[in-house]
């Protein structure tokens, strides 16, 4: 698939300070943001449910925020799916390589999986499978190190044969899990002694609709959508600040008054984070009926945004109708309204939030059974939820792809505080759909998208000067980093590296180029540790900077 290396300025997604927020805002309602992607595997999959709500398929390790671990359901396979498995990959370069590890388990037919991780970098695995024996059920799997492929499963027993579960690692190392059963239940998983602590019905759900999160303060968080007589359509609100044994009385944040028999409620996606110590949560509502258990998937739907301090601790409206095009979603198979299956994440600091969800398309595959092409949407907030930028297209238009299943880390990675430099990482799964040249043809594959800003401070610096050569991210590196730059008009460009002696060892960029922000990767693979000099020469404009290799 092509990627676009041009980052223009007027197109990113950044938010340094409120009073710039309007401008950002006004201008991202013109065009798509730059996102890079990158084809995770060339293997097929031909079970592309990935999910029965919001993913949770993408972890990236802060401490090394170039470790990605993703995890989907593949099978080789278009009907019946005996090998269904859950295939784990890494990459250890922010998402432009990857390498698949195998299947987790790696001796069971398994599904729907979730992933998140340990502060010393290890993959925590959970899905259901067969792999403890009948009756299917959710599994626990701890990597031994990070990307060491050697699994420890653990199993939470019988007594409830819960599957679908969602999970988080908590900041004392231990593990809670959600699943569903005949209830909604929660376990707590000890890592030192190894033990469980047992399922515990909490309510109601629909599968996967559950959802966790934590503070930067350690407060932990948990949502879900109701699915009982009383409470279907409902969304709900539970704390606990001390690692699960308590929780504080559950806040109803959506009433659905699902007793109507026709009425708006929320669906199946929901994602949890926070602002600060506050929650937010986003999920989708549309209408259904609650008397026959269905949904209208050809009207127009929303995402909302729920955030105590946030409209009165009412929930907003963040997209719908009127800032996404609509379309009506057809085959409901998979449970896709025409907007849906929002996922919330965080930077790592100043704590700026963004939500990417799913939208429909006007473009529909028409065959045995006709689905609506789906595409990626992102919208972003600076305050805490107060005011929303207009969401933006961010999945490519070519080639014609279902973009669907988006998922992304809970906290995104700053690579520099002042001006902030962050990276925004997602996964998704795309699919030609056409059944061609036969109706075993698998079609869907898994990518990486990102996307790393340019800060307004260099919007301003444009302004003054119409070029500029900024320090290379991260610094020091190994042995990877990424050198952004601005062209003020067409121009001879040249970008090379020099070692302390001035010796050249590099040659980044030889070429003419036209106006625009551009981001050049250097991979210093060949070179040893030590100080290096980097210059870009254009037209009469002349700037050097330092970096540091460190291996």
């Amino acid at each position: 698939m092509p990627t676009s290396k041009n980052f223009f300025a007027v197109l990113i997604l950044l938010f340094f300070s409120h009073q710039i927020f309007a401008q950002a805002q006004s201008i991202l309602k013109l065009t798509d943001i730059p996102f890079e992607f990158h084809k995770i595997s060339e293997i097929r999959n031909g079970y592309t449910f990935q999910s029965n709500s919001s993913p949770q398929q993408l972890w990236l390790d802060l401490n090394n925020p170039e470790y990605l671990h993703a995890i989907f359901i593949n099978s080789q396979f278009k009907t019946l799916w005996p090998d269904r498995t859950c295939l784990y990959f890494g990459s250890t370069d922010a998402g432009i390589t990857w390498f698949q590890l195998g299947s987790v388990p790696d001796t069971s037919r398994s599904g729907f999986p979730s992933i998140a991780g340990t502060n010393d970098g290890i993959a925590v695995i959970t899905n259901h499978s067969n792999y403890f024996g009948s009756p299917t059920r959710t599994g626990l799997f701890i990597d031994e190190s990070p990307f060491h492929y050697n699994f420890t499963a653990y199993d939470p027993g019988i007594a409830e044969a819960a599957s679908w579960p969602k999970h988080i690692v908590l900041p004392d190392g231990n593990i809670l899990i959600a699943a569903l059963s005949d209830s909604l239940v929660i376990n707590h998983f000890n890592t030192s002694s190894g033990t469980f602590s047992g399922w515990v019905a909490v309510g109601t759900s629909r599968p996967e609709a559950y959802t966790f999160s934590t503070s930067d303060e350690g407060k932990i968080g948990f949502a879900f959508i109701g699915d009982g007589v009383s409470d279907a359509g409902d969304v709900f609100y539970w704390e606990t600040t001390n690692g699960g044994i308590t929780w504080a009385p559950p806040v109803k944040v959506f009433d659905c008054p699902s007793e109507q028999g026709i009425a708006v409620g929320a669906l199946r996606g929901i994602s949890l984070n926070y602002y600060g110590e506050s929650p937010c949560i986003v999920f989708e509502t549309c209408q259904q009926d609650f008397n026959l258990a269905g949904y209208f998937p050809r009207l127009p739907n929303q995402i909302l945004f729920w955030s105590p301090n946030v409209n009165g601790g009412v929930p907003k409206v963040i997209a719908d109708s009127s800032n996404v095009p609509f379309a009506p979603s057809i085959n409901p198979q998979e449970v896709f309204p025409p907007l849906c299956r929002p996922v919330i994440g965080r930077t790592e600091i100043e704590d700026y939030i963004f939500v990417a969800f799913n939208g429909s398309t006007d473009n529909v595959y028409v065959g045995t059974d006709s689905v609506t092409y789906f595409t990626g949407y992102l919208t972003a907030t600076s305050n805490g939820g107060d005011t929303w930028i207009e969401p933006v297209k961010f999945t490519p238009d070519s080639p014609l792809l279902d973009w669907k299943y988006i998922s992304g880390p809970k906290v995104f990675p700053v690579m520099q505080n002042f001006p902030l430099v962050y990276t925004l990482h997602y996964v998704v799964q795309g699919d030609s759909l056409p059944e061609s040249p036969n109706p075993n043809f698998l079609t869907a594959q898994y990518y990486h998208a990102s996307f790393t800003n340019i800060p307004p401070s260099v919007e301003d610096e444009i302004l003054m000067n119409g070029f500029l050569l900024r320090q290379n991210f991260p610094n020091p590196f190994n042995p990877v980093t990424h050198i952004q730059y601005v062209i003020g008009s067409r121009q001879l460009v040249s970008l090379k590296v020099y070692d302390a002696l001035g010796t050249e060892v590099a040659t980044l960029v030889n070429e003419e180029k036209p106006a625009g922000n551009y981001v050049i990767e250097f991979k210093a693979t060949e070179i040893p540790s030590g100080v290096y000099f980097y210059t870009m020469q254009a037209g009469t404009f002349t700037q050097t900077r330092k970096m540091i290799l460190l291996k």
